[in-house]
């Protein structure tokens, strides 16, 4: 339950975008015609979509598995569309590589895997060219989540961009999104996750390694030299963090500058 909420609230930070004046047709369509679904299926079960063959994944279910036909060959692509753009880049993080997540496109076992959007699809048929240029998705898009954009980018490292749905051990109840920094040197991590609930920063806090501070909403590892430095930050537009920077004073400076934007992003 506490899951369910915490999810929609994540939800509503992004509810404010994509109103009725910015929303594009929701029909797909190969070279700009309209093609029709051969196959359409509501909530798939991940067992019978690895018979699609996807990638088998529980925490994340599809909102839909459509197929469709194109071009003088009746090419089929298979297709599962998520409620959210972070949720496929989710899955996909699974199937490619670093540089290949940053593309969009994947090969694998002969099928290309490709992340356009909210929509995750697969080919056997079709090469990435004809995919990229002739297919065109309601609510794709071949860059990277949104969120990521609000992240710091002076400093980061390329093709560092993750979600995370394990994080620090744990299953936390909303996404956690992630990317690498450059610290002298030393590679950290800065994590913003938009609506994380208060009582996952007790979850943290009673975690071995970890203190919390109840009047500043801040979180601290690493003090025992046991692991690497991290300090998280619970407000009341979600959870900031950074780990594995030395420098106190960068630390800092990064935490006010996430916190500023991830502040920003749920008041657009």
């Amino acid at each position: 339950m506490g899951r369910t909420l915490a999810l929609g609230i994540l939800v509503a930070a992004f509810a404010c975008r994509g109103r009725d004046g910015d929303r594009k047709s929701e029909a797909l369509a190969w070279e700009g015609v309209e093609v029709a679904l051969q196959r359409e299926i509501p909530h798939p079960e991940p067992a019978w979509l690895k018979e699609e063959g996807f990638p088998r994944f529980e925490e994340l279910p599809a909102q839909r598995f459509v197929s469709v036909r194109v071009g003088l060959d009746s090419a089929e692509i298979r297709l599962l569309e998520f409620r959210h753009d972070f949720e496929a880049y989710a899955v996909f993080q699974r199937i490619a590589d670093p540089d290949e997540l940053v593309e969009g496109f994947s090969d694998r076992d002969g099928r290309v895997f490709f992340r356009a959007g909210r929509w995750l699809g697969t080919s056997t048929q079709l090469g990435r060219e004809d995919l990229r240029s002739k297919l065109d998705l309601p609510h794709g898009g071949w860059g990277t989540p949104e969120l990521f954009a609000s992240m710091i980018h002076q400093g980061r490292i390329s093709h560092s961009e993750r979600v995370l749905f394990e994080f620090l051990g744990t299953n936390p109840p909303v996404p956690v999104f992630s990317v690498q920094l450059d610290c002298h040197g030393d590679s950290a991590w800065i994590y913003a996750s938009p609506g994380m609930p208060d009582l996952f920063a007790s979850e943290i806090a009673h975690r071995p390694g970890y203190s919390m501070d109840s009047a500043s909403g801040v979180a601290v590892g690493g003090d025992s030299g046991a692991m690497d430095p991290i300090r998280l930050e619970f407000f009341e537009h979600g959870m900031v963090g950074i780990e594995g920077c030395f420098d106190s004073a960068l630390t800092t400076r990064w935490l006010s500058s996430q916190r500023l934007a991830l502040k920003g992003l749920e008041n657009r």
